[in-house]
């Protein structure tokens, strides 16, 4: 039986996000080394920024899909809008334009750190290490990664497994 997500309490100033719709920014996080991403709850629509400086594309509001969203509007659906730690919107202009038309004075968020790049950068250094150190290795049948001997000690050639393949 599937479960009725859990809402936060609503009122006619804030639609609140589920908690299941939240769980899908921990994954954004997994592999760093600290969080990049973190929820915030109830953050004022009017203190958000459009147009960040330096900003690489320009996103422009559908109002057409602003209107279809307002017309088939499901709480379950609903997702937090993303932002930098500056304020400024990264992802969400539409249910931005949704809030705002709805007179929403709140909106839930996930707000990204101001150190993302170090930590970004720093999790792609350490797949890379892994990745050189993988590079002489080979995964067994349980998903292991194996050298060449540990393979031979392991499984010998009298199974039929063969390292080359």
């Amino acid at each position: 039986m599937r479960q009725k997500p859990r809402y936060p309490r609503a009122c006619s100033y804030y639609i609140p996000v589920s908690e299941d719709n939240y769980e899908w920014v921990l994954c954004w996080n997994e592999g760093l080394s600290e969080p990049i991403w973190s929820p915030r709850r109830q953050v004022p629509v009017g203190g958000i920024k459009i147009g960040k400086p330096g900003m690489d594309y320009p996103n422009p509001v559908d109002y057409q899909q602003v209107e279809a969203m307002l017309t088939h509007f499901n709480r379950s659906h609903w997702l937090p809008i993303c932002l930098d730690h500056e304020g400024y919107l990264l992802d969400g202009q539409h249910r931005l334009q949704v809030c705002r038309r709805k007179g929403l004075l709140l909106v839930d968020a996930i707000v990204q750190c101001a150190d993302h790049e170090r930590i970004r950068h720093e999790a792609r250094e350490r797949r890379a290490e892994e990745e050189k150190q993988r590079k002489h290795k080979r995964r067994d049948i349980f998903g292991n990664w194996l050298t060449k001997a540990e393979w031979k000690e392991q499984y010998g050639t009298a199974r039929g497994l063969d390292y080359n393949q």
